[in-house]
């Protein structure tokens, strides 16, 4: 060993407080959404209107992309990255399923006039937003979803990574949503929800 070459001893960092955050995370988010949508599975009679075809797809749909979540978030902590790998491209079709049957179910709450549940104000005009201001927050929640799976597929095939785009998804989804709350009351969006709604 020369001068100028300095041993550094290997240190084994402990990573197991931040390791399990993901799956704990995914667990958090499949635990929210239970809490959130089983009073109304449970007590339907609290609903404005009964549940329809499209509402439960619509629910099945998207707890099943949260299962995924959960499930791929253990399986990088498992270290099974093939399993992980192989869900993962398996689940773009039901990122894609997601992207349309959200948008159905937006434009059906704004035909319809008001939530199912009532949670977002009831009839049209009862809140400060009626039905057609609150369709700007799902639909652009939509779009984000779509262009962060269109960016995670791009990422797949031709740059063989994902995982940053987690990152933009949660910073994203939050500046978007921030700017739809400012637009969603403004008589240009009331315009351009009544014309997709029709």
């Amino acid at each position: 060993m020369n001068a100028t070459q300095v041993s550094i001893p290997r240190r084994s960092i402990d990573r197991s407080a931040g390791r399990w955050f993901y799956a704990f995370m995914a667990a958090v988010s499949v635990v929210i959404s239970i809490l959130a949508f089983a009073p109304s599975i449970a007590f339907p009679t609290h609903r404005l209107d009964p549940m329809t075809p499209l509402a439960m797809i619509h629910g099945f749909v998207f707890f099943a992309w949260l299962m995924v979540f959960l499930t791929q978030t253990i399986l990088v902590e498992t270290r099974n990255l093939d399993i992980h790998r192989t869900l993962g491209t398996a689940s773009m079709v039901l990122g894609a399923g997601m992207i349309v049957v959200g948008y159905e179910t937006a434009v059906a709450l704004a035909r319809r006039g008001y939530d199912l549940s009532g949670d977002l104000g009831g009839k049209p005009g009862a809140g400060d937003l009626n039905v057609f201001g609150q369709m700007i927050f799902p639909l652009s929640d939509i779009f984000m979803f779509g262009v962060l799976i269109a960016a995670g597929v791009y990422d797949r095939i031709f740059l063989g990574r994902i995982h940053p785009l987690s990152l933009w998804l949660a910073i994203s989804i939050f500046v978007i949503d921030n700017v739809c709350a400012a637009v969603a009351p403004r008589a240009v969006w009331q315009q351009i929800a009544g014309w997709l709604a029709s």
